[in-house]
């Protein structure tokens, strides 16, 4: 996100009348390892604000390529301060070891009939355990 765009956001959210808090993503990296073809994340996704948001988790390559993965739930609804585990299962391709980026993207409908898209990413790592 360039500085704009997160100029953008800070100023669409206070205009609506929230305080500027950030979603989360929990861990935000870490190590998976693995004995078979794929390897597993459970990540927390937390809604810093005071009411619910519809969120999307997604999966990206080191160069955020879309990446094929079992994301379970993939869509999902936050209540407000509320937070939901999400499970990643994310495959190696034949590879020894894969990086990839685990995104919550949040969108948000403004009252002006805008929309906002935002989004928190985690690093993680799996490594096939003989490879």
């Amino acid at each position: 996100m360039n500085k704009f765009s997160a100029l953008l956001l800070v100023c669409a959210v206070l205009a609506h009348g929230e305080v500027a808090q950030a979603q989360s993503v929990t861990p935000m990296r870490g190590v998976s390892k693995s004995f078979t073809d794929v390897f597993a994340v459970r990540l927390t996704v937390g809604n810093p604000y005071q009411r619910a948001v519809n969120f999307e988790v997604k999966v990206y390559d080191e160069n955020f390529e879309p990446v094929e993965a079992f994301v379970s739930p993939q869509v999902l609804r936050i209540g407000a301060t509320d937070t939901r585990q999400v499970t990643v299962r994310i495959p190696f391709l034949g590879q020894g070891q894969r990086k990839v980026r685990v995104c919550a993207e949040g969108l948000f409908a403004m009252k002006n009939k805008t929309s906002v898209r935002t989004q928190v990413c985690g690093r993680f790592l799996g490594q096939l355990v003989g490879s």
